[in-house]
């Protein structure tokens, strides 16, 4: 972390994860419908902030305003439509972290999304989430990390998520 650098791209690993769509706001487990996601950055979900889908897209846009839930912290995001999802690349869903990617950051200025901040200069998690509200830098609020979240690397992160999310969903 010489570089002070959240993410390398040596440490590019491509999973899919399952994120279960929800009608209403209140209601968190409905496994029955769910979006696959593809993503290079596992570590980053604990700073979602949306899940974009193609307008054009007619396997997925059936969900576009609906609410979905972020696993591991049930924190309910909305799904939004995105020109820059690819209908043809990978899952066609595209969660967005815009702390952690440039793209992922423009589509929250065009749709007014929290932007998350999970990882610190160091490469380790925060101890709590600071939630920014668009180009606002004032912090809108906070959101505890969950105790086995806190204070750890990216690559520990990383592989407790992707260990969570198999014993969890999979």
């Amino acid at each position: 972390m010489k570089l002070k650098s959240a993410i390398s791209d040596v440490e590019i690993i491509k999973k899919k994860i399952r994120l279960y769509v929800s009608n209403k706001i209140f209601f968190l487990n409905n496994k029955n419908k769910y979006l696959i996601i593809s993503t290079t950055k596992p570590e980053t979900i604990l700073g979602d902030s949306a899940i974009a889908i193609n307008p054009n897209d007619n396997r997925y846009n059936k969900f576009i305003g609906k609410k979905i839930i972020v696993p591991l912290i049930n924190r309910i995001i909305p799904i939004i439509s995105d020109n820059n999802v690819y209908i043809n690349k990978e899952t066609g869903c595209m969660k967005v972290s815009p702390a952690h990617d440039f793209i992922d950051y423009e589509i929250a200025l065009k749709n007014n999304l929290d932007i998350i901040n999970v990882i610190n200069k160091e490469g380790k998690t925060n101890n709590i989430l600071e939630i920014y509200k668009n180009l606002n830098f004032n912090i809108k609020y906070y959101e505890n990390i969950p105790y086995y979240f806190k204070n750890i690397s990216i690559n520990i992160l990383k592989y407790r998520i992707l260990f969570l999310l198999k014993k969890k969903i999979f």
